[in-house]
């Protein structure tokens, strides 16, 4: 008698199963490693070995480095994507202020995940956050601005992200990180005020 045995769903159901202790190990491990060798250079086994398990068993839990990294940032980036996105009822002449303060105090109560997103991110899916964020305040600005080329707010609104990814690569206290944003963005308010429309 031939035994009809369905093995795709006994896969599914063994891919289904987390152990929740391991999946904390491996990602505990995975942000030692990303954090020390940034995603381009760390080591699928050298996490898996420090978590204490095979390589193997790691793609029971994570298709691939990707996906790991994915679990560990994404849900930060998607939430700075979301603090930068346009509103109907923002004022444009305070539109980066209260942002970058919002995400100063962020990154703070994120630091680990924060530096590794501004510094460990070369060859992932996050690699251009930055400039995506770039582009969200440009958009943002450029329907109020006089006489700006976008290449020139471009230009304008990374260098306050350049300032911003300085402080945290070179782990600036919060405190000095707080103050020195909010300078920066009073230098830069004296030029709002000239080209945003009243």
């Amino acid at each position: 008698m031939l035994i009809d045995i369905n093995f795709k769903s006994i896969y599914n159901s063994v891919m289904n199963y987390a152990d929740p202790n391991t999946i904390k190990n491996i990602n505990e491990a995975a942000l030692k490693e990303f954090t020390e060798k940034g995603f381009k250079d760390a080591s699928l086994r050298s996490i898996a070995k420090e978590a204490g398990v095979t390589t193997g068993a790691f793609y029971s839990y994570y298709k691939s480095k990707g996906e790991l990294f994915e679990s560990i940032v994404g849900e930060h980036a998607r939430h700075l994507m979301e603090l930068f996105e346009p509103k109907s009822s923002d004022d444009y002449k305070d539109y980066g202020k209260s942002r970058i303060i919002e995400l100063t105090l962020y990154t703070y109560r994120n630091f680990k995940i924060m530096k590794l997103l501004v510094g460990g991110s070369i060859a992932s899916e996050y690699e251009n956050l930055f400039h995506d964020l770039t582009n969200l305040v440009v958009s943002g600005l450029m329907p109020h601005v006089q006489n700006l080329s976008e290449d020139y707010m471009h230009a304008l609104i990374s260098g306050i992200f350049a300032s911003y990814k300085e402080l945290v690569i070179h782990d600036a206290p919060r405190c000095k990180a707080g103050t020195n944003m909010s300078l920066l963005w009073d230098f830069y308010e004296a030029g709002w005020n000239k080209v945003l429309t009243k």
